[in-house]
């Protein structure tokens, strides 16, 4: 099982919520993803399976749409999605990718950590911690 965590260098939410995940999940299980291409690429399209964990943390509605465009890539993998505001297209458009878990606006990182926590059936107080 590995967890792809996408986010923009430039969303400071998303980058304070993939070094939480790094902290609180197992190394070496955590891809970490910076642009939208990097998810259509041979390799990581291969090495994406049904038992993995991808996180997003979208900041605008062009990255979005983008992220639609893959949407085949998605289909039978557990997706939590995390939407910088609240915009009633852009949460529409984020149904569309069938996530288990969305989360709109601010909120708590340690929050969305514990529905990872759930979804991976991994007790906070056992996961093991990043060296």
């Amino acid at each position: 099982m590995n967890i792809f965590f996408y986010t923009s260098k430039l969303y400071e939410t998303g980058c304070t919520l993939r070094n939480l995940v790094e902290e609180q999940f197992p190394a070496g299980h955590i891809v970490t993803i910076s642009t939208v291409s990097e998810f259509s690429s041979t390799h990581l399209g291969q090495a994406i399976r049904n038992d993995d964990l991808i996180i997003m943390a979208i900041e605008t509605t062009s990255e979005l749409d983008e992220l639609l465009t893959l949407r085949f890539l998605f289909d039978d993998v557990r997706l939590v999605i995390l939407l910088a505001r609240f915009e009633e297209e852009a949460l529409a458009k984020a149904h569309l990718l069938r996530p288990r878990y969305l989360s709109v606006g601010d909120c708590d990182p340690n929050q969305i950590c514990a529905v990872i926590h759930k979804m991976l059936n991994i007790s906070p107080s056992n996961a093991p911690l990043s060296p």
